[in-house]
């Protein structure tokens, strides 16, 4: 969760049991992005989603916003981008603020989920991301009915920006753990020195 090039990756069950798992990737050009991204997930981590509502995960990432708020006195202050999913027996939410990602992996394609918050004259700049005013860090939320074992990848952009979406399909060929080593090196390989995030996760 940084913005210094550090690789993270993480294999994990999603169960329906209130679960919510999210990366977050620290503004560049920003002071403090390593700072922003921990505190936004931090913040997430202690906020019960009640019932998986979706107000309940506004709040929640309205209260991510704040936390990272606190830390600017005046000027430009840090910022993060968040992207994530919170499971219940109802179904999911899926979540995101800024460019990174949530993709559905299923058998023979990949689906992204969630709407890059980018601008339309510059492709390299984020239009929303928790820090700065509250106009900028309104989520994208939708809500997925899913089975058991359904899969997802949540990433930030230094991961996917560097891959092709039927890269991803390795997650369906190799076992999740090999198949992540292998995104990382692509990424990597292509040129990223960017912060590598990502999570692989199945709804059980």
């Amino acid at each position: 969760m940084t913005d210094d090039g550090e690789v993270i990756s993480r294999v994990t069950p999603l169960t329906r049991d209130g679960s919510v798992v999210a990366v977050a990737d620290g503004v560049g050009g920003r002071p403090d992005g390593r700072w922003a991204a921990f505190a936004a997930i931090e913040s997430l981590a202690t906020k019960p989603i009640a019932d998986n509502e979706a107000k309940a995960l506004r709040l929640a990432i309205a209260s991510a916003h704040r936390s990272v708020l606190a830390r600017t006195s005046r000027g430009i202050g840090p910022a993060t981008t968040i992207a994530g999913i919170s499971a219940s027996e109802e179904g999911v939410l899926i979540f995101n603020v800024g460019d990174s990602r949530v993709y559905q992996i299923e058998h023979a394609a990949v689906r992204l989920l969630t709407v890059d918050h980018r601008s339309q004259t510059d492709s390299r700049a984020i239009t929303r991301f928790l820090g700065g005013s509250e106009a900028n860090a309104i989520p994208y939320i939708d809500r997925l009915e899913v089975d058991l074992g359904t899969e997802f990848l949540i990433s930030t952009d230094g991961f996917h920006q560097f891959l092709r979406e039927t890269d991803l399909l390795l997650l369906k060929d190799l076992t999740p753990d090999r198949a992540l080593a292998s995104l990382f090196d692509m990424a990597l390989d292509n040129g990223s020195n960017d912060n590598l995030s990502a999570i692989f996760c199945r709804i059980e």
